[in-house]
């Protein structure tokens, strides 16, 4: 996938990158099903393999732009004891993993900007090249509801309020949907549900029997119009 990731940059040459990071970076143990049973790497080797993998990815990137990371918390990286959340949102494995990296970062002198939720907020916003760009991880609504959530979101004045594109995760399958107009730009909103990256959950499987192909969303944004509609793909 970095491969695939690195000919693809080189194909559009970007002035600047987002990464934009939904969560679920580790399978945990308490997210529900039978991960106890089926995962093959323990709680720490899943961080050491879950910051390693996203070190290479931020070292990759800055080879060719200036960087940006934006990263929210996750229902699989949450700090749980069996289904309760412990704590605040922000005490999540993935926000401490996306510490991590940043700190190896900034000794590698390699040169990122992160983005993190405030402590009790889910969801993020990132004003990037002009154009607002939302995360959120995607278990805070049922299936096909991203947008039904993000317009409860938009009235009660919310991260993502302004929003131009909204990115989710949680799913593992990529979904789009427009949602109206935005107020504040002008422009189409766009909700862009990403595939997931990894090579499936044997628990998932065999409780639903499906799976779907991994894969990695890209997307531009120009600095006068916004959201590329053309420029999406996923590889």
């Amino acid at each position: 996938m970095r491969s695939a990731l690195s000919r693809e940059l080189e194909r559009r040459t970007p002035g600047k990158i987002l990464i934009l990071d939904g969560g679920d970076g580790i399978e945990g143990f308490e997210s529900g099903g039978d991960p106890q049973f089926t995962n093959d790497l323990s709680l720490p080797d899943q961080l050491d393999a879950y910051t390693t993998e996203l070190f290479k990815v931020v070292r990759l990137t800055a080879a060719h732009a200036p960087v940006s990371v934006g990263v929210v918390p996750s229902n699989h990286a949450a700090w749980r004891r069996s289904k309760q959340n412990l704590g605040r949102p922000s005490d999540d494995f993935g926000l401490y993993a996306h510490k991590e990296v940043r700190k190896v970062a900034e000794a590698a002198g390699i040169s990122a900007q992160w983005h993190f939720p405030e402590v009790y907020d889910e969801s993020l916003c990132v004003d990037f090249v002009g154009t607002a760009i939302g995360l959120v991880h995607g278990n805070q609504f049922a299936p096909g509801k991203a947008i039904d959530w993000w317009t409860q979101q938009a009235m009660g004045d919310q991260p993502v309020t302004r929003a131009d594109v909204l990115c989710t995760a949680h799913y593992h399958t990529w979904g789009s949907g427009v949602a109206g107009q935005n107020p504040f730009t002008k422009r189409e909103r766009y909700w862009l549900g990403a595939p997931t990256l990894d090579n499936g959950s044997d628990w998932y499987r065999n409780i639903r029997g499906r799976d779907s192909l991994p894969g990695t969303l890209i997307f531009d944004v120009d600095a006068t119009s916004g959201f590329d509609l053309a420029s999406l793909t996923i590889i």
